[in-house]
């Protein structure tokens, strides 16, 4: 996973700040700092604005090593085709994860009503 090479890639090719991205998102720039050093993975809606603001599609900001293609391409990133459902599906989990790791520890009994342990496929 190429993510956090990438946002950094892509803001400095728009000339963006931290601040500026930061602004941007409705975040801080310690935020957008964590996303580039990988310290934190972007929630999904970040991911989408992320994607509004460079002008590229998921799969490549997340899957694609953007560093490779930025040595000797002056060539703005084109707009490729529509990412596969894939990609969509696993950052899905991730999310549900997520939000299942924050119910169980809110409200371990809703959790365990729930079931969540059997959805996102964790025993505990």
């Amino acid at each position: 996973m190429y993510l956090s090479g990438n946002i950094r890639i892509l803001r400095k090719k728009l000339g963006l700040t931290q601040e500026n991205l930061a602004q941007k998102l409705g975040k801080t720039k310690a935020t957008v700092s964590d996303y580039e050093k990988g310290k934190s993975l972007p929630p999904l809606d970040m991911l989408l604005m992320m994607c509004e603001i460079f002008q590229a599609n998921l799969d490549n900001l997340v899957n694609k090593d953007l560093q490779s293609e930025a040595h000797g391409m002056g060539a703005p990133l084109s707009r490729p085709a529509p990412p596969e459902q894939g990609l969509y599906n696993r950052l899905l989990v991730l999310k549900l994860e997520e939000v299942a790791q924050a119910l169980k520890e809110r409200d371990p009994e809703e959790y365990r009503r729930l079931r969540l342990d059997e959805v996102i496929g964790k025993e505990d």
